[in-house]
């Protein structure tokens, strides 16, 4: 029957796998080993009854909203360390048109106040039968691990893909952070649509970052059926990862690998279009290097030299004196542009003042690119600019691509079709919040008015 579970993680808290919280539950003096005092205060033998807390996942069952939530297991399996990770559900559908439903974590970090994994912690995969934990099964009998095969990195987030709707995951998506903090890799799981996990592929890296990537992907399909994977790099998990000054980068990439059969290909960052410094004219042209109005290719041609390349980068502001942008929310696409939020920390120091004399908090991008190129389209997703290159005209202007959304660190955008004046074809409204609570909406463009309609039909016959 129809369910709803709620799975929620500690973050940072709870403790690791070897920073726990022991709690003497009897307050008898007795550690978790029985060491000395050799017993309680009055007299009576020594209990080892210390219980040790540390970081889980706990799922609910939160099917009827008028009952309150049914816990139904707390996962801790060892290794796990903090539960930083995202889930992501797994559904299979299986004879008779019922689904298996599975539940990915990963491992998370050591150390809560540097935010990193440990240089020697197995970086695995912890894969949960939910029906098993419905019906009473233990969570270790109903866990299968899967280790990467590498040492010293925690998992962001995980996403599945159903890339034809038809509620069977074809493969798992996911990012890795390192120690220390200019390490991570985009992977893909290759699940093939079976129920049986030890069926499943090894995990294989789609794409060599060497940055963190501490977010689950986004993922699409264009119109010519070829799956798109979306990852912005970058960290921010203590106060130490307010002053890093490692470049990170946006990319838009294919994914090369079959959906039906079990591939391990990866795709080369080096040959990536890199479409950082471009600039587009509302004319259809683009200044590729962005030195000069000159344009070096048109958009229709930019698309297509960057599916031949295998996907696009756009790297984040970067400097060598300051903290270097990043993001570590999840995009959203919508009427194809990819929107994403960035961060740059504040200066050099993190109490510096800003200009009304109060503590500076950082300042937050909202990113909107046509998800085939990772260049603004034509029309302009924020609106046009006059320009004084020699292409500009008064009827030639420069799309606009990125607006500041001011203090403060911004929430993963949430995209609403329409605008609160009119419901002009395209038009998009993009709402974040800022982590001063301030709620930012944004106006936006779409390159193609979003359409619903059927994508598929199936016919039962008894």
């Amino acid at each position: 029957g129809w369910g709803t579970v709620l799975v929620v993680g500690f973050r940072l808290g709870g403790g690791s796998d070897t920073t726990n919280i022991q709690v003497d539950i009897l307050n008898d003096g007795i550690d978790a080993t029985g060491a000395t005092p050799p017993g309680p205060p009055d007299g009576s033998p020594a209990l080892d009854d210390d219980v040790i807390f540390k970081a889980s996942y706990a799922v609910f069952d939160v099917t009827n909203p008028e009952e309150p939530p049914k816990l139904l297991a707390e996962l801790s399996p060892p290794g796990l360390n903090h539960s930083i990770s995202r889930p992501a559900s797994i559904p299979i559908v299986v004879s008779g048109g019922t689904a298996d439903w599975f539940l990915a974590v990963g491992t998370g970090t050591h150390s809560a106040e540097a935010g990193l994994a440990s240089a020697t912690q197995d970086t695995q995969l912890f894969v949960y039968d939910l029906e098993d934990l419905v019906n009473g099964i233990s969570p270790a009998s109903a866990l299968t691990t899967i280790d990467l095969g590498v040492q010293g990195s925690f998992i962001g987030g995980f996403i599945a893909s159903d890339f034809d709707l038809d509620l069977q995951t074809e493969a798992l998506y996911f990012g890795t952070v390192g120690h220390p903090h200019a390490r991570g890799d985009l992977y893909r799981l290759y699940v093939g649509e079976n129920d049986s996990v030890g069926s499943w592929a090894a995990p294989h890296v789609l794409l060599s970052t060497d940055q963190p990537i501490s977010v689950e992907p986004t993922l699409t399909i264009d119109e010519s059926g070829r799956p798109w994977v979306y990852v912005g790099t970058g960290k921010l998990l203590t106060e130490d990862d307010m002053v890093t000054m490692d470049r990170n980068t946006l990319y838009g990439i294919i994914d090369p690998n079959s959906l039906t059969s079990s591939t391990s290909m990866s795709v080369a960052s080096g040959a990536l279009i890199d479409v950082t410094a471009a600039r587009v004219f509302t004319n259809g042209q683009v200044d590729h290097d962005g030195n000069s109005g000159t344009p070096h290719i048109s958009f229709v041609d930019l698309r297509n030299n960057v599916a031949t390349a295998g996907g696009w980068k756009r790297h984040y502001a970067f400097s060598t004196t300051d903290p270097s942008q990043r993001s570590f929310t999840p995009s959203s696409l919508l009427g194809q542009v990819l929107f994403n939020t960035a961060f740059t920390p504040p200066g050099a120091g993190v109490g510096d003042l800003d200009a009304c004399g109060s503590p500076s908090l950082g300042d937050s991008t909202l990113i909107g690119v046509d998800f085939l190129s990772g260049v603004v389209h034509p029309a302009g997703v924020f609106g046009r600019q006059t320009c004084t290159d020699s292409i500009c005209s008064p009827t030639v202007e420069e799309a606009i691509g990125e607006v500041t959304l001011g203090s403060g660190l911004a929430s993963a955008p949430s995209l609403h079709l329409g605008t609160p004046e009119q419901d002009a074809p395209g038009q998009i409204t993009v709402i974040v919040q800022q982590s001063t609570g301030e709620i930012e909406s944004v106006e936006a463009l779409g390159a193609t008015p979003p359409q619903s309609g059927e994508l598929d039909w199936r016919e039962y016959l008894e």
